[in-house]
């Protein structure tokens, strides 16, 4: 028994050198020095093997970034039936990077620009900028574990050539999927001095292409993203949706604007804590085409087994038409970092 200990020590050494399995080798050590206790220390490795795996799985990001960046992790898990491992997905959503450059700001608007940069936006506990943040990024997520990263939109505040001078950069950085989502602070030109909408549509290109629905596929799950979904989709973009939603697989879709459907309660428990700015509310309402998206969506025996989004600034979690749970994850501009379990039942 004692040699059997003694490896299973040696082993939780070895995976404590890196770190994040530290605490739990002090207690198992606490445990393994006591003598005559032969019944505790069985328990007490029972313990610390069931600890590793814990902890071996998930996102992990070190609690000293955690603490430095004003870093809350919000997590949500959704079990799905058949699925055959576990995913992880770091979310993250209106961050509203700005760039330090004003040069294209408008005279009259700087001390606006100035204001949502360095006060508005900033993290209510650190007082850092967004950009600093985001320029952190790849460092901590890179090796987080994390399968892929879903940027839910209003990454930055506002469109221009400085502020993807800003993002590209960091962007390249990330050695895991990810998708990219933009709505009308990502690609809105409101606050400078030259409105070139085309060139700034042309520039954030260059992340990912641009794609109106980003996908990210795997062998039994599948990531849909809907790009500027503050505005209808096409006939188009609605036949592209049906060929994944008919593939069969379970599908967890990647939004900004919240969905509603008249009557579903919904609309009505998110007005309760302010949420107003939503899908179906008078002044978002849906054309054919994403009236149908929507049904798909949300119907009886539908593939998707959720939806994540953002937008509205506030954690809000429900049923949508009384089938579909959907997230609503706090901003990133909090701190908020959104962690996402996809398991199997």
């Amino acid at each position: 028994m004692d040699c059997w200990f003694l490896h299973l020590h040696i082993l939780l050494f070895e995976l404590c050198k890196k770190n994040f399995l530290k605490y739990v080798f002090i207690l198992f050590n606490s445990f393994f020095n006591m003598k005559y206790l032969h019944p505790i220390r069985i328990f007490a490795a029972a313990v610390c093997v069931f600890s590793c795996s814990a902890f071996a799985q998930g996102v992990k990001i070190p609690a000293e970034a955690v603490k430095q960046y004003g870093l809350k992790l919000e997590n949500i898990e959704f079990k799905v039936k058949g699925l055959k491992k576990t995913y992880h997905f770091v979310h993250i959503t209106d961050l509203h990077v700005m760039p330090d450059d004003m040069s294209e700001v408008r005279k009259d608007r700087q001390k606006i620009f100035e204001h949502r940069r360095d006060i508005r936006f900033a993290n209510p506990k650190t007082k850092l900028k967004p950009s600093i943040l985001w320029k952190k990024l790849p460092e901590l997520l890179n090796p987080s574990g994390a399968d892929a990263i879903f940027f839910g939109a209003d990454i930055c505040d506002f469109g221009s050539i400085k502020t993807y001078d800003t993002l590209i950069p960091v962007f390249k950085q990330f050695k895991i999927p990810f998708i990219f989502l933009r709505t009308s602070h990502d690609i809105s030109t409101w606050i400078l001095t030259v409105r070139n909408q085309k060139e700034v549509n042309e520039r954030s290109k260059l992340i990912d292409g641009h794609p109106d629905l980003p996908v990210i596929e795997y062998d039994d799950l599948l990531i849909i993203g809907w790009d500027n979904n503050e505005y209808n989709i096409k006939k188009e973009t609605l036949e592209k949706f049906k060929k994944y939603y008919t593939k069969g697989k379970p599908i967890l879709f990647v939004i900004h604007v919240p969905i509603t459907i008249p009557g579903d309660g919904s609309q009505e428990s998110m007005n309760k804590i302010g949420i107003k700015h939503v899908w179906n509310n008078k002044n978002i309402r849906p054309n054919q085409y994403t009236k149908e998206l929507f049904e798909l969506v949300t119907r009886k025996g539908s593939p998707v087994i959720g939806i994540v989004g953002g937008h509205v600034h506030r954690t809000w979690d429900g049923l949508v038409n009384g089938q579909i749970r959907q997230h609503i994850f706090s901003p990133a501009f909090e701190g908020n970092i959104g962690i996402i379990t996809v398991k199997p039942e």
